[in-house]
């Protein structure tokens, strides 16, 4: 009954992530309830230094896994028995690295928002990379053993935890940036408790010796390890060039900007996912080329008419839920609103690019994604919230566009000339 009123794609994609949708959308609305209760109550310098610390540990943390993200969903997958000690060379690989890693963020994210007061602050930040990275991991493994209950209660657990205790704290009073990343700090502790407990017939010590040290493709490690740092660098240098070269408060205004085009990215990143497994299926299959097109223009539009929305709710819609100092986010938001009709549209090229294996045109758009960010600021000096948003949103486009190239011959053929789409 429902399949007569839902598009054949959408109803595909409800069925196909239903089982995690639920569990997303609770999580991430926890989240971002606790986002709004942290803000409202830190003020924009606060939640400025918490965005800008959280930015240097992130960046930390992708370094810190020397690649191992995509590794270990592989090896998770093809050698279920062998998480054991998988999860010990994470833990290694995570901690030996950051030993080389904290000292080089300390030196470069050195600034005078981040001295004096707040020095402790950014070192006990960079001190918990490792503890970061790993957890990081223990997500990555849970997935590639296909363990989605696992995963989902532990996402949820999390982001429960999370918000409950910003609630207690808020109401207490106690709310400020040291317990802002304290809470930050004890999400990812109790990540790494639950993953040890579900896989707890793994982790013995027996297993690990029983076990050979696994061989590690290095190759493969390197492209993985480039494409997660362009990735993690893209999201994250943001913040950290608006602290280096503005104030707290105007990273600030960026960051609740950002809270809100990561919320509406949610279901897009979740579309990519099923479009991966939709083309792996359609590829040689003659309508092909069609299911492409329906895939990309469809998350665009939606993305359209979501951005428009937000462009005209923003100026209201800030102020009411992060309080009123934050009214000067609004121009920042839509700023950033064009980015995401483009992000939309580039991971769906980009699960076009994965389910074809061209691996090299995703490290080259990996690099375009991370480079661009770092680069176009220096266009753009002074800079302030509203400037970044628009590196923001053209970092995206340069990204779709670049997308779009490699796919030219798919676009001028199939969509400009319209000559053979829609035939059967």
């Amino acid at each position: 009954m429902l399949k007569r009123f839902i598009p054949e794609n959408l109803y595909s994609f409800y069925f196909m992530v239903g089982g995690s949708l639920v569990f997303y959308i609770i999580g991430y609305s926890l989240s971002f309830i606790g986002s709004i209760l942290v803000t409202r109550h830190l003020g924009p310098e606060g939640r400025g230094l918490v965005t800008s610390i959280t930015a240097f540990i992130s960046i930390g943390a992708v370094f810190a896994q020397v690649g191992m993200t995509h590794v270990n969903k592989l090896i998770a997958a093809e050698k279920k028995e062998a998480v054991g000690t998988l999860f010990l060379i994470n833990i290694v690989i995570c901690f030996a690295a950051s030993v080389i890693i904290i000292p080089l963020i300390y030196w470069f994210g050195r600034t005078p928002d981040l001295g004096g007061e707040n020095t402790a602050l950014f070192i006990s930040g960079l001190a918990f990379i490792p503890l970061f990275a790993i957890s990081g991991a223990c997500g990555d493994i849970l997935i590639g053993m296909h363990w989605n209950k696992q995963y989902n209660s532990l996402f949820l657990a999390e982001k429960a935890v999370y918000a409950a205790l910003i609630i207690v704290l808020v109401a207490a009073g106690f709310m400020t940036p040291a317990t802002a990343l304290g809470l930050v700090y004890l999400s990812q502790i109790l990540r790494i408790a639950l993953f040890c407990f579900f896989l707890r017939g793994h982790l013995s010590p027996a297993k690990w010796r029983e076990i050979k040290l696994l061989k590690l493709d290095k190759n493969f490690l390197l492209a993985n390890y480039l494409s997660s740092i362009c990735f993690t660098f893209s999201g994250s240098i943001l913040p950290i060039l608006l602290n280096r070269f503005s104030n707290l408060e105007e990273v600030g205004y960026f960051a609740v900007a950002q809270i809100i085009t990561n919320m509406l990215m949610i279901l897009p990143t979740l579309y990519s996912s099923f479009a991966i497994n939709r083309l792996v299926y359609e590829r040689k299959k003659p309508g092909y080329i069609k299911t492409k097109f329906v895939l990309i223009t469809s998350i665009m539009a939606f993305m359209t008419l979501l951005a428009l929305v937000f462009y005209f709710a923003g100026n209201w819609l800030i102020p009411l839920l992060f309080g009123q100092p934050f009214l000067f986010a609004a121009p920042c938001l839509k700023h950033m609103l064009p980015g995401i009709i483009f992000l939309a549209g580039y991971q769906i090229v980009n699960a076009t690019l994965i389910a074809e294996r061209r691996n090299k045109n995703l490290l080259f758009l990996s690099i375009i994604y991370a480079l661009s960010p770092a680069l176009l600021p220096l266009l753009l000096f002074p800079l302030n919230a509203v400037r970044i948003a628009d590196v923001y949103s053209l970092t995206c486009f340069i990204t779709f566009m670049a997308a779009v190239f490699l796919h030219k011959d798919f676009f001028w053929n199939k969509v400009y000339s319209g000559r053979k789409l829609f035939r059967k």
